[in-house]
């Protein structure tokens, strides 16, 4: 389970830790938006090609960062019509790719979905830097799509079929604009861990606050079932692109993170990452 985000691999060089402020941000707003169990491990990873220097595999692991473009001089939150893009941030899987990430706690199968996928999607702005959704909702890159397969001991997999990952991701819950460059003030940060039934088109014509009130709460992300599988757990989400590119899209996926549903991962080691992480804070003060 990780409580902490990417961006705290770059402590030192750029300001204070974001994992402390994301982390105190959390305990100001009373919610639990990083208790959520991210993925902790890069089992395999065959990038494919046409993926560029997106290559990192471990920025699929852990959160997703609170802040984008640091590297380039412009940050701006993570944001719906503002996904992650750097390449600490997010990595690609290109034709004949492949992409193999563990839980380091088994994740249940529970009623509705199960896990969601972060990608780099992100919704076009028709009145930036307001957030305005067009109608219908569009996206500023290529339709991503990827076959799925998840497995209870990360050897045996089995397929959920080709998955079409069409839904933005949110980071800030109460941010007053999409676009803003630096964390509100006081944050309540978004439940990464809390299912979003939503797709694309739940954005048709949407501003910017009813593009929030859409996500309700929610970090987003497109969420998956296994129910089918008849797994009781997983333990590995394995995403492939094979040599041919899906119908309509450029044969390209890029992953930011992957997380349980909340209801799929036992209270107790929520709790104990909890007060374990506050130990670690405190130690560093």
């Amino acid at each position: 389970m990780t409580l902490f985000n990417k961006s705290a691999a770059r402590i030192g060089a750029e300001g204070p830790p974001m994992f402390r402020i994301a982390f105190s941000a959390a305990l100001s707003a009373g919610v639990a938006a990083h208790a959520a169990e991210f993925v902790s491990s890069v089992a395999d990873y065959q990038p494919g090609t046409g993926v560029g220097a997106f290559v990192n595999s471990s920025a699929a692991v852990g959160s997703p960062a609170p802040l984008t473009g640091q590297s380039i001089g412009f940050p701006n939150i993570l944001s719906p019509f503002s996904p992650a893009f750097g390449s600490d941030e997010i990595v690609g899987i290109g034709l004949n790719g492949l992409l193999q990430l563990d839980f380091a706690v088994p994740v249940s199968n529970v009623a509705g979905p199960d896990f969601g996928v972060i990608t780099n999607l992100g919704l076009a702005d028709i009145s930036f830097p307001n957030g305005v959704n067009s109608n219908p909702a569009s996206t500023f890159s290529a339709p991503r799509q990827a076959e799925v397969a998840v497995s209870g001991d990360g050897t045996q997999f089995i397929s959920l079929g080709l998955v079409t990952f069409d839904a933005p991701a949110n980071y800030f819950a109460n941010a007053s604009n999409p676009f803003l460059s630096s964390t509100p003030s006081p944050a309540v940060l978004a439940d990464f861990g809390k299912p979003f039934a939503g797709s694309l088109s739940t954005f048709d014509g949407l501003d910017w606050q009813q593009t929030l009130a859409a996500l309700d709460g929610s970090g987003g992300g497109t969420w998956l079932d296994f129910s089918a599988t008849g797994l009781p757990s997983i333990k590995s989400v394995r995403f492939s692109i094979g040599a041919t590119a899906p119908v309509g899209t450029d044969g390209k996926l890029f992953v930011d993170a992957v997380v349980a549903n909340n209801a799929a991962v036992p209270e107790p080691a929520a709790a104990g990452m909890l007060v374990g992480a506050i130990g670690v804070l405190l130690r560093r003060r």
